[in-house]
């Protein structure tokens, strides 16, 4: 050990960089992989810029609040110009007894300080908080426009009242989506939730049909690909049918023939069968394309255990596989610029782009 180390002392500097160097950890990879059919979500990015915001309006807040507890002839005056601006009383409504009003304003900033520190860390009671002061400005804001026949111009003619008024409508929305009540609760977001967050409202632009799969595109570059047996479900009626056999393997509860009222066995020839009993239209790429194109996703909802995938989508249309032995692959896998997905008979694997957390499973 000692004539090792008087071996590294006697290299030059440039040597023992380059040595340290041939020893250096790889880097972490920039996509997390992880098993099961939940994943810990990370969080999410509005949260550090909604924070900011709300910092900012607590301290035009406090600062609006001194002036006004503070003011004197020459400040009341200029506090009686800054409340106009803001929206909120003048300083005629001064205070009567100082101390205790400074009392009050530093305890309730504190408090509201206190509960947006917890809020970016990721507290659900602290949403809950936030939540409850978006509803109280948004309706603090509609009550004005009643008051000023609906005249838009005047709220903005208060630019503090016009941005709080707009960012608590934003927050009731965006503190109400799945991936953001999944990161506060701190539970572990399913597949069907990553999918759902990223596929829903988008839309089907292409189905394609190749070898032993099926290829489903959306907009934004997401993708499905489908090798198991799936169906469509029009209105709890079925409409089509596809599997890994070139779309011909009937799905569960299908009867051949049911779609026109003929009886006939699957596994006859169409050749042998009557014509009115080919159900061939059911079976036609062409009609899955004429039934699930230029339609948006509503819903995605992924089985825990079997990893059954069902797509709804616009007018009523529901895409539904089920699992079963496919020849080569996974029975399906979704992908896009930030998620992959990939469901198996062992279960469902989950692939986020610059994500550090780890699966609950």
């Amino acid at each position: 050990m000692q004539l090792a180390r008087q071996r590294l002392c006697a290299l030059p500097p440039a040597a023992i960089l380059s040595r340290m160097a041939q020893i250096t950890p790889p880097p972490k990879a920039a996509s997390t992989a992880v098993s099961g059919s939940a994943v810990q979500p990370e969080r999410p990015r509005g949260v550090g810029l909604s924070t900011l915001a709300l910092s900012g309006l607590l301290a035009l807040g406090l600062l609006q609040s001194l002036i006004l507890l503070w003011g004197g002839t020459l400040v009341g005056a200029w506090s009686g110009a800054l409340s106009d601006v803001l929206g909120q009383p003048g300083a005629n409504s001064g205070f009567s007894h100082p101390g205790l009003a400074l009392l009050q304003i530093c305890l309730g900033r504190g408090i509201a300080a206190v509960c947006l520190w917890h809020y970016w860390r990721g507290r659900n009671w602290a949403r809950i908080l936030v939540l409850l002061w978006s509803f109280v400005a948004v309706a603090e804001a509609l009550s004005f426009l009643a008051g000023h026949n609906l005249d838009p111009a005047l709220l903005m003619a208060r630019p503090l009242s016009f941005f709080q008024a707009v960012l608590a409508s934003v927050l009731l929305y965006w503190l109400n989506t799945p991936a953001v009540r999944v990161w506060y609760r701190k539970t572990s977001a399913s597949a069907g939730d990553l999918i759902a967050d990223r596929l829903r409202g988008r839309l089907c632009t292409a189905v394609e049909f190749q070898g032993n799969l099926w290829r489903l595109r959306f907009e934004h570059d997401a993708k499905l690909i489908l090798r198991c047996p799936w169906r469509i479900v029009l209105d709890d009626n079925l409409a089509f049918v596809a599997s890994s056999e070139a779309g011909r393997a009937p799905a569960p509860g299908y009867e051949a023939g049911a779609a026109t009222g003929a009886a006939y066995s699957s596994a006859a020839p169409q050749d042998e069968l009557p014509p009115e009993a080919v159900p061939a239209p059911l079976h036609s790429p062409s009609e899955a394309r004429r039934l699930l194109e230029n339609l948006r996703v509503t819903a995605v909802r992924v089985a825990p255990r079997s990893s059954d995938l069902v797509l709804s989508f616009e007018m009523g249309i529901e895409l539904q596989t089920w699992s079963a032995e496919v020849s080569s692959g996974p029975l399906w896998s979704y992908s896009d610029p930030g998620l992959t997905v990939i469901a198996e008979e062992a279960g469902v694997k989950a692939q986020i782009a610059d994500a550090t957390t780890q699966s609950s499973e």
